[in-house]
C-alpha cells in the first residue's frame, strides 16, 4: 500500500494585488490540478503578485514544476511578480539541476519574499 502525505493549501491575501499560496504535503500529479485551479482563482481575483510557499511541501514532481512555469508566465504577462519560498535542500537541488533557479525568484523565508514584494510595490509607487 502506498503511503501518501496529507495535502492542504491555504491562500492568504497580503494586500490588494498580492497573495501567498502555501502548500502542505505533496505537490504531484494528483494535487497539481487543484493547485492550478487555486492559482487561477487567485489571479482572477486581481492578484498580480503571487508567492508560492513550499516550506511545508514534502515532495515536488515534474507536473507541478510545469504548472509553476505556466502560472509564472500568466502572472508575468500581467506585469506581476511570482516567487517561490522554500528552504528544503532537496528542492534547491531540483531547481539548480534543472536550471529553474534562473526562471524563478527564490526565497528561503516568507518574510524575505514579502519584503521583496513590498520593495517592488514602493518602487512602483515612487515612479
Amino acid at each position: 500500500m502506498l503511503k501518501t502525505e496529507s495535502f492542504k493549501m491555504t491562500t492568504e491575501h497580503l494586500w490588494s494585488g498580492a497573495a501567498v499560496l502555501t502548500i502542505h504535503g505533496e505537490a504531484d500529479i494528483l494535487t497539481t490540478p487543484d493547485i492550478e485551479r487555486e492559482i487561477e482563482w487567485v489571479i482572477s481575483a486581481h492578484v498580480n503578485n503571487l508567492l508560492i510557499n513550499l516550506s511545508h511541501a514534502t515532495f515536488l514532481d515534474c507536473n507541478f514544476l510545469s504548472a509553476l512555469i505556466r502560472k509564472k508566465r500568466a502572472v508575468s504577462k500581467r506585469g506581476g511578480k511570482f516567487a517561490l519560498i522554500f528552504n528544503n535542500p532537496q528542492f534547491h537541488k531540483i531547481f539548480y539541476l534543472t536550471g529553474l533557479n534562473a526562471v524563478f525568484t527564490l526565497f528561503e523565508t516568507q518574510e524575505a519574499a514579502v519584503n521583496f514584494l513590498l520593495e517592488t510595490r514602493e518602487l512602483a509607487v515612487a515612479v
